[in-house]
């Protein structure tokens, strides 16, 4: 990364710059977690010292004096990053609202200005009143962002159109009977998709993977398209009637959210959800889940089960000791799970 950045100021260009186009390369390598791991101390300090030294070069008194020039400068930025960016969602075949919402979080100015604002004020291309005026701008629209991202909300509610309102998926299933909802169509979603229409018990699948879904209806399972993470989707699917939601996303904290938001809204509803380890686990435990499954456990389980088998173990004596294994595995993991829920109670 040192070499990176040194390289781009022998060619006149600015070394956060080096850094950054090393910091992208090096995040798509086999690297990139201890990497993460590695910086992970020092990232919050870096951060406080970046936006420190952006605070200081702050002139308000500029502000009372060209206000004005200033707003004019807010209002442009913001209007023309979120005409640019509803046109390029608009582009990509999102709705209206879909795409007014991404603009509207996205239109403010980055972070990375302020880089390239110090640097033009170094060379020369700047001056230092200008430098102030086009920071104050970027930190303006930055604390707009909150304000502004609720008001688009509120207008979308309130003034949406019928034929761009995002509308409840309609499902295919009698929602007054008491179905499966299966949380996620990817690697383990699928296998409790096909357990459940082989049992012939009456479920829904979930995914946000439009291909996953179109592969899903070719083979015939009763997969939707559509956020589970979304309280109005899972309304649309029966969640009020549902027997039990499983959580299978791919996603941990995807995961930890769902279990969250369905646990609070939805108290007395049935959650096992598929953890990736025991702190998985644990977690899930606390926010709500019935039953966790951890798809290390089980993997072990499994290899040890071959070992067991290769070495001569009866057949009794290996399902006993597995099934003993399994069961202080996860009452040992239930009952850290309510010692911490009990001290956070404290």
């Amino acid at each position: 990364m040192l070499g990176s950045a040194k390289i781009m100021a022998m060619f006149g260009l600015s070394m956060a710059m080096g850094a950054f186009l090393a910091g992208l390369m090096l995040a798509e390598s086999h690297y990139r977690h201890q990497l993460v791991a590695d910086i992970q101390p020092f990232r919050g300090i870096l951060l406080g010292l970046f936006f420190m030294s952006v605070g200081i070069s702050l002139n308000f008194g500029l502000l009372l004096q060209q206000y004005p020039l200033i707003l004019a400068l807010v209002c442009t930025l913001m209007t023309v990053k979120t005409l640019v960016l509803w046109g390029l969602c608009r582009l990509s075949h999102l709705n209206n609202n879909t795409s007014l919402r991404i603009a509207l979080l996205l239109f403010q100015g980055g972070e990375f200005g302020f880089v390239l604002f110090a640097l033009a004020m170094l060379k020369g291309i700047l001056s230092i009143t200008q430098f102030q005026m086009l920071i104050l701008t970027i930190t303006i629209t930055m604390i707009l962002t909150p304000l502004v991202i609720r008001l688009g909300d509120w207008l979308l509610r309130r003034k949406v159109s019928d034929n761009d309102a995002i509308a409840p998926v309609v499902f295919d299933l009698d929602h007054k009977q008491p179905h499966v909802i299966i949380a996620g169509f990817g690697r383990v979603g699928k296998r409790i998709a096909a357990l459940t229409h082989m049992a012939k018990i009456p479920y829904l699948a979930l995914d946000f993977n439009l291909e996953r879904v179109e592969w899903g209806k070719e083979q015939g399972f009763n997969v939707y398209y559509g956020n589970a993470s979304r309280l109005e989707v899972l309304r649309s699917a029966g969640i009020e009637n549902a027997s039990m939601l499983v959580a299978a996303l791919d996603n941990d904290q995807h995961t930890e959210q769902l279990v969250c938001l369905v646990h609070h809204s939805f108290p007395k509803l049935v959650i096992h959800a598929r953890a990736r380890d025991s702190k998985h686990c644990q977690q899930l435990l606390r926010y709500g889940a019935r039953n966790v499954v951890s798809e290390n456990l089980e993997a072990s389980l499994r290899l040890g089960e071959l070992v067991l088998t290769e070495n001569g173990i009866a057949r009794k004596k290996l399902q006993r000791l597995l099934q003993e294994y399994r069961e202080q595995y996860y009452q040992k993991m239930a009952i850290t799970a309510k010692t911490a829920l009990h001290n956070q109670g404290k």
